[in-house]
């Protein structure tokens, strides 16, 4: 959709007050890491930014407090853009960090700031970096990760061009989407929902008490209210990940509930002993393909939902059986339309977590984006690497990953909460996640 004068101005919807509630009790940002070879100078890039926030309304606004919730207003400050001397090549991990941790100035807007590291002060004659990276962190409120990944291209696109010595072409303004709940399937609107929703939270309780129950003698996970995010990052080569893949299809599962698999039993080992009982793992649907109509990467906004299973989890439990489990469960929680659901009770869900600050929401949660790929195919840009992190906080999972493959290889990003467990721990468990998957059929290609 276009317009001329589009206007993101509104109530903000019951997924987008979640991240906000949240993001209050604790930073809550998603935070992109591009590692760039041939990079465009900062006035290249400012000027791409510019472009940027001219054509996407969702870059124009601040949240502001509206009765008892929020909304979205304009007008906001150009996006901000700092620039850093890259003192190595991991220094883009310290500052990433730094940007989970450091929240959005929502107020004021806008929802997105930049940072680039540079291998240079100065750029000198060539007029680009040889080396830098991309550091761009936004409110989740109005951004997720393949909306994330469509402004990233859309950047990296309009500096190339510039690079080459074209005139950088200006896409037309878009017209800001509604409330997701305006979008849902007509079965989830009206009567239709509220019955479903009753469905929900009758099989939510018993689930609770279920759980409650089962996980009675487990160790409990700290809440610390001073807890920082931490990150590790790993990557699985691309022949171990084909021959993992090939497993998986030839089981029926889906990969997604494989990686799921491994990170829960990964975290059971190494926080919970191997004793046997109930864990909860979270993970997130892009609803974007499933609403009327499905809405494009292009558009910015968060379409996605937040859904919890639970598993029962022994030392001698397989991985294969384990992640069938969850590839049944996703399943069917799906053909309930859990994800819609969810999504219209996450406000309500946040608020009473917030409120009662009683115990973590999981002890595990992954987001896998499948294959990615970013660079302008003309050039002169090369990305290196892709990385992805969103905040945690005290009441969120213990052990978390952002998923996606890049080049073939299995990229994990990892984010954890330095009052669970110190570097050597994460190390140990991201250690752990490797070696179930490499093992897991003993396939490698």
């Amino acid at each position: 959709m276009q317009s001329e004068n589009p206007s993101p101005e509104r109530s903000l919807s019951g997924f987008e007050h979640a991240l906000t509630f949240s993001d209050e009790f604790a930073p809550l940002n998603i935070v992109g890491v591009v590692g760039l070879e041939s990079a465009p100078k900062p006035e290249l890039l400012r000027s791409a930014l510019d472009a940027l926030q001219e054509r996407h309304p969702y870059l124009t606004v601040r949240i502001a407090k509206q009765g008892s919730g929020y909304c979205f207003k304009q007008p906001t400050p150009k996006i901000p853009l700092r620039m850093k001397r890259r003192e190595n090549a991991e220094a883009w991990q310290v500052y990433a960090q730094e940007e989970v941790n450091v929240r959005m100035d929502t107020a004021t807007g806008p929802l997105l700031r930049c940072l680039l590291l540079t291998d240079q002060v100065d750029p000198g004659e060539s007029g680009r970096f040889a080396v830098a990276e991309l550091i761009v962190t936004c409110h989740h409120a109005i951004l997720d990760g393949v909306s994330l990944l469509a402004l990233l291209r859309e950047l990296l696109a309009h500096c190339a061009a510039s690079m080459r010595g074209e005139q950088a072409r200006r896409l037309p303004a878009l017209t800001p989407n509604p409330p997701v709940e305006d979008l849902l399937p007509s079965r989830f609107r009206g009567l239709g929902l509220g019955l479903r929703t009753a469905r929900f939270l009758l099989d939510q309780m018993v689930d609770e008490v279920r759980y409650q129950f089962a996980s009675r003698k487990a160790p409990k996970a700290p809440i610390n209210p001073k807890a920082r995010c931490k990150l590790l990052v790993r990557q699985i080569s691309a022949s171990y990940i084909s021959g993992l893949n090939k497993a998986s299809r030839r089981r029926g599962i889906t990969f997604n509930s494989v990686l799921g698999a491994a990170l829960l039993m990964a975290v059971h080992k190494h926080l919970y002993a191997h004793q046997r009982t109930l864990l909860r793992g979270m993970t997130f649907a892009d609803l974007r393909p499933y609403l009327i109509p499905p809405v494009s990467p292009r558009d910015l906004g968060c379409y996605v939902a937040m859904t919890r299973f639970s598993a029962r989890l022994a030392a001698d439990k397989p991985l294969w059986v384990l992640a069938e489990e969850l590839a049944k469960e996703t399943y069917q929680a799906a053909r309930r339309g859990e994800k819609f659901i969810a999504g219209t009770m996450s406000k309500q869900m946040m608020s009473f977590i917030l409120k009662h600050k009683r115990m973590r929401m999981a002890a595990t949660a992954l987001s896998f984006t499948g294959p990615v790929k970013l660079a302008p195919p003309e050039g002169p840009i090369r990305v290196t690497h892709i990385h992805g992190f969103v905040s945690n906080m005290v009441l969120g999972p213990q052990f978390t990953a952002q998923a996606r493959l890049y080049q073939g290889n299995l990229v994990l990003d990892y984010l954890y909460l330095d009052s669970d467990m110190n570097q050597e721990l994460a190390i140990t468990i991201a250690n752990e996640v490797e070696t179930i998957l490499i093992n897991a059929d003993s396939v490698k290609v």
